[in-house]
């Protein structure tokens, strides 16, 4: 195994292609955007946001655009065009502070307020639409982007929104200008909302004690189905114990297998429920037994357990166990909520094979269950309790455990081996992340605290990872530079094939003041400008405007 030096940087995150690793300089409200394989060479953007007041980093699906969000202040940086940017300003904020912004397309950016107010940008154009009353308390984001929409048709856009005490699904292509175009009300109060991986069911589930708890929608935003996760019968029970109910409360979370192929419920009570995505019918259910025993069968049938040990000395192995055993069962909260019960995650595998998941009530255990199956595969054990899980990107058999101790237990499931533990040598409270690389590309892992990171190669670095865009030597910002002699790129720059080019003339101070200048001359209505590169366009007629928002794009 290789690994980077130790960075220093905030907010580290990989791009989507994986190519691409941006933070912000601890010190200095710079953006610095290094390559996957080689981390310390980097190139540095400036920053309108103070490093206090920056949330996090967003990249856009193609790698091209990176947002800088704050709460008064989202600044769009253009990869493929260095010179460049684009600012979103929240005016005196009588929205609400920003509660997030997100890439919905390359050029469409869905930015959403904390009282509900939502707006989907046109970068190019400047053009907006508003979509009120989003609704913001949510354990997840109240909106999704179908998947794999068909060609030549733009990306939908499904979002929960509540009004008047109800709750209401819209369906938003988007890049029109149409407000919605389709909305349907939608019973309960929901949490949470996902497309299937082929964009042809979307799955809205609500609140635990919420009746019926799951809907199930076409593409076109028609209702199919719904599920009741409540027994009458037992609600009547006034002598029944709240944990036998857990199971009869509704479902905890809903996630799709990658192949499309299988719905999987957890619900509160340790149990899961597989469902075939044609008719959403029962498949099996699944159950975290608080003793194995498969003793029963061949010893070479058995689904092999693993229990981690620690040495006095530090080192960590692992011993394989026999059937019957019982996991260590975790220590109980005084005041445990009922989101802290039943199944603590499950995660499938990048091609739906396997499915892991984890039991609140034993949180140092992970079950690997085979889909094909639907039998246990493996059982690990882990020192301590597990944070979480992690498949790889591209390979369905390699599974990496994140224990939050800064060591990644890495474990191959057909191979007759235990999870190999790699150390990071990374002090403080460290998070675990596979970066998304191809499949042709040797895999790497991203390990990263709130003010430093580096990057692991479990497999050693790739040797061709100069054609991928990794540059040799830092780039001469003296060089000589020559504007408009082709497209800025920043794969050209951190290759050094291009020089970075030299800051304009007018300082940073003086450009402000004009922007300022030339913002007098027309109305104040939302939209948006290109601050470097772009002239305002004539103006697109009379806007009705909220008194409230005055915020701008410049």
């Amino acid at each position: 195994m290789e690994a980077s030096e130790r960075i220093d940087g905030l907010h580290t995150t990989a791009s989507p292609c994986g190519r691409l690793i941006a933070y912000i300089l601890p010190g200095s409200p710079r953006v610095r955007i290094s390559h996957t394989h080689s981390p310390q060479h980097c190139t540095e953007f400036n920053s309108r946001i103070l490093i206090k007041d920056i949330l996090n980093l967003k990249w856009s699906a193609d790698s091209s655009r990176l947002a800088i969000l704050s709460s008064r202040l989202v600044d769009v940086l253009d990869l493929d065009d260095v010179n460049r940017r684009i600012r979103l300003d929240n005016g005196s904020g009588g929205l609400g502070s920003f509660r997030s912004a997100d890439f919905i397309g390359t050029d469409t950016l869905l930015t959403v307020w904390e009282f509900g107010n939502a707006r989907i940008w046109n970068l190019h154009t400047g053009k907006c639409v508003d979509l009120p009353d989003a609704k913001t308390f949510t354990t997840m984001p109240a909106w999704q982007v179908r998947p794999n929409a068909a060609k030549g048709l733009p990306p939908m856009l499904a979002m929960l929104s509540r009004q008047s005490g109800e709750d209401t699904l819209a369906m938003q292509f988007v890049g029109t200008q149409a407000a919605s175009n389709f909305a349907t009300k939608v019973p309960g109060d929901n949490r949470t909302i996902s497309w299937s991986p082929d964009g042809r069911w979307l799955a809205l589930n609500g609140a635990p004690y919420t009746s019926p708890c799951l809907h199930i929608y076409t593409a076109d935003g028609h209702h199919f189905k719904s599920f009741d996760g409540h027994d009458r019968s037992v609600d009547h029970a006034p002598n029944r114990k709240q944990e036998d109910k857990l199971g009869l409360i509704g479902v905890k979370e809903v996630v799709w297998s990658p192949n499309s192929q299988i719905l999987a419920l957890s619900r509160y009570d340790g149990r899961l429920s597989l469902l075939n995505t044609r008719t959403f019918g029962s498949l099996a259910d699944i159950e975290h037994f608080t003793a194995i025993n498969q003793s029963n069968l061949a010893v070479e049938d058995q689904a092999p357990i693993y229990e981690e040990s620690v040495a006095a000395s530090g080192e960590r192995s692992y011993i394989r166990v026999a059937h019957p055993f019982m996991p260590p069962r975790s220590e109980i909260k005084d005041r445990q909520g009922v989101n802290d019960q039943g199944v603590a995650e499950m995660k499938f595998s990048c091609d739906g094979s396997y499915l892991a998941t984890r039991d609140a009530r034993m949180q140092s255990t992970v079950w690997i269950w085979s889909v094909a199956t639907l039998s246990a595969r493996a059982v690990l054990i882990q020192h301590t309790n597990v944070r979480k899980l992690h498949w790889h990107r591209t390979d369905s058999e390699v599974l990496m455990i994140d224990c939050g101790e800064g060591i990644a237990s890495i474990y191959h499931v057909s191979a007759s081996e235990s999870p190999q533990p790699q150390h990071l040598s990374l002090p403080g409270n460290v998070s675990l992340s596979w970066i998304p690389l191809s499949a042709d590309v040797k895999p790497a892992i991203l390990a990263s605290t709130r003010s430093t990171f580096r990057v692991l190669y479990p497999e050693g670095r790739d040797d061709n990872f100069e054609i991928h865009g990794a540059r040799q030597e830092p780039v001469d910002a003296g060089a000589s530079f020559e504007e408009g002699a082709s497209e800025d790129s920043l794969m050209e720059m951190l290759s050094g094939r291009k020089p970075l080019p030299p800051l304009p003339n007018d300082s940073y101070t003086r450009r402000i003041d004009m922007e300022v200048e030339e913002e007098d001359e027309y109305d104040t209505s939302a939209r948006l400008d290109d601050t470097f590169r772009g002239k305002r366009k004539e103006n697109f007629g009379s806007i009705e405007i909220d008194p409230l928002d005055d915020s701008q794009i410049f």
